[in-house]
């Protein structure tokens, strides 16, 4: 068991049951090419029309079926590793404007399962003569597992694995080893709706508890500016490229198939 559920969240009329010795190779097998997906924000997001506008934008050797597992939680199992594959390698994905974590099956027993999400992030703010690998990789400590990166003569990149339910960092500071230090910016590329508040992905700032909770002042004050990123707007066509997030496949049945229809947009 990997994590235990807190008494308090159990519930006074809740039974435990405990489960038997099981041999599950088999169904760890028949899994192995399952995808678990989550809906960062469920009232905000159709879950049916998401299975539809799956459909269109992937070319795929064989089939994915999706099946809700509920509470924002999806499946979808391939027919092929190199399918599965594919769609793992072009995250991260959204759907009505809100951003979808697809994360590989497997076996733990965790509710925070799903939460990997990957974005392409360009440092803004960092000195050019620091533009190395070396550093990038001093830097991705803080925000999680660099998946690969790129740097070019005018800016550079990292794709970052990291915990999609929890806050994104926007922002961080660089020491210098002459005592110098720089504030480096984060720009999540393809980042659609969340919380520019607390920074997460699964609510707006108008829905946000902590802002919702805090005490209302009326005093005035003039607090020192802290610099933040705007939510980006532009799109790259060397990563994923939405060109229209609304529009659903009008083929009600079809997820993915040889020659899937023309997609109205891309995921």
């Amino acid at each position: 068991m990997e994590n235990r559920i807190p008494y308090h969240q159990k519930g006074k009329e809740l039974r435990e049951n405990r489960a038997p010795n099981l041999d599950t190779s088999d169904l760890v097998e028949e899994n192995a090419l399952t995808l678990i997906g989550r809906l960062t924000n469920q009232s905000g997001q159709r879950l049916w029309a998401l299975f539809l506008f799956l459909s269109n934008p992937w070319t795929l050797k064989g089939k994915a079926i999706g099946s809700d597992l509920g509470q924002g939680v999806f499946q979808l199992k391939f027919d092929f590793r190199e399918d599965l594959q594919q769609v793992v390698d072009n995250r991260p994905y959204h759907f009505d404007q809100w951003m979808v974590i697809l994360q590989k099956w497997e076996p733990i027993i965790s509710p925070s399962f799903p939460s990997l999400i990957s974005f392409w992030i360009e440092l803004q703010g960092l000195p050019k003569h620091f533009w190395k690998p070396k550093m990038l990789q001093a830097i991705r400590e803080e925000l999680g597992e660099v998946m690969t990166k790129e740097i070019t003569s005018s800016s550079v990149k990292i794709k970052v694995l990291l915990d999609g339910l929890q806050p994104l960092i926007k922002e961080t500071i660089v020491d210098f080893p002459n005592g110098g230090e720089a504030v480096v910016y984060l720009d999540y590329k393809n980042l659609k709706n969340h919380c520019l508040h607390c920074q997460r992905l699964s609510h707006e700032k108008k829905n946000c508890p902590r802002v919702q909770s805090a005490p209302v002042s009326t005093k005035t004050s003039n607090p020192l500016p802290v610099a933040s990123l705007p939510v980006s707007q532009s799109n790259s066509r060397n990563y994923y490229t939405p060109a229209d997030n609304f529009v659903a496949p009008k083929s009600p049945l079809t997820l993915w198939t040889e020659n899937p229809p023309s997609p109205s947009g891309q995921l």
